[in-house]
């Protein structure tokens, strides 16, 4: 459970598994970062996939873990820096061409 990466033949894939649903603990966003800032400073990658295991690509927030928190640490956390979307950017920038698309429509490819 978490964020798993792997990776071969120039493709790292990034995993979401947070089940049921892949709803992400603040942890949780600044992992999935971290993993796809990661494979794109990875010179041998030359694609990253982000999917998802289980019902949903991705819920969101874990308001659960929202709502069990003291104060707003947890949704001050979630949203700090949008820690998922400047990774995002500093990734793509070494690429000298990128595509980013999500469908929660497409059919689950199973990992190997």
């Amino acid at each position: 459970m978490g964020i798993v990466v792997s990776s071969g033949d120039g493709v790292a894939e990034v995993v979401i598994d947070f089940p049921p649903v892949n709803a992400l603990p603040v942890q949780g966003w600044f992992d999935l970062a971290a993993a796809v800032t990661a494979a794109g400073a990875d010179r041998d990658v030359r694609a990253v996939v982000v999917a998802a295991n289980g019902r949903g690509f991705c819920a969101g927030v874990d308001i659960k873990e929202i709502q069990g928190s003291p104060g707003h640490d947890a949704l001050i956390g979630a949203n700090r820096g949008s820690p998922c979307t400047s990774a995002r950017y500093r990734s793509s920038q070494q690429c000298t061409g990128s595509a980013w698309a999500a469908g929660s429509a497409w059919p689950a490819v199973p990992t190997s």
